[in-house]
């Protein structure tokens, strides 16, 4: 019996052929990093967008005021580059006070959340409708056309009503000139 155990042949191998990806994957961000200091308006658009990633995870640390609350007496004020504007609310004020700069900051959290979820809705459906050995060659031959004509027949009895009638409705009153 051995104290150490030997170390599969297996291991050895994966270990080898992840140095040598990673090896590769380090010179192709290398290259990546050298091309893209070419061109400098692709660096400031990345710097923008992880800005806006960050501030939209951070918000509840960056801002300062409830995106919903209002203050009735700080309402409609200028952004800080006019004259009677300031630095407490550097992009103003809404309506109803609430500062603008922090509703923009909580709003990218639901733009990302929306951008995010629909990205991955939409992959979902194309790994369901384009893999067949997901769901079989059968499901895709037979069964899911059937399902998507259902789908379709579905939409076309609620949407084109429903936009035929808006139509019908637009030109009774433009017929009347109202």
């Amino acid at each position: 019996m051995e104290a150490v155990p030997k170390v599969d042949s297996t291991f050895n191998r994966q270990v080898y052929l992840w140095r040598i990806r990673l090896r590769i994957w380090g010179r192709n961000f290398i290259e990546f990093i050298g091309e893209l200091r070419k061109h400098p308006v692709a660096i400031t658009g990345g710097v923008i967008i992880i800005l806006y990633v960050l501030a939209a995870v951070f918000a509840d640390y960056i801002t300062v005021y409830d995106p919903t609350q209002g203050d009735l007496r700080a309402r409609l004020e200028p952004p800080f580059w006019y004259n009677e504007g300031t630095w407490v609310h550097p992009l103003g004020t809404d309506g109803l006070g609430r500062d603008i700069l922090t509703r923009i900051i909580y709003g990218a959290r639901i733009s990302l959340s929306v951008g995010v979820l629909s990205v991955a809705i939409s992959v979902l459906i194309g790994l369901i409708l384009g893999s067949d050995t997901v769901l079989g060659l059968y499901y895709l031959a037979f069964k899911l056309p059937h399902y998507m004509l259902q789908l379709q027949e579905l939409a076309s009895t609620v949407v084109y009503p429903a936009f035929t009638k808006a139509r019908d409705d637009t030109q009774l009153r433009e017929a009347s000139g109202s």
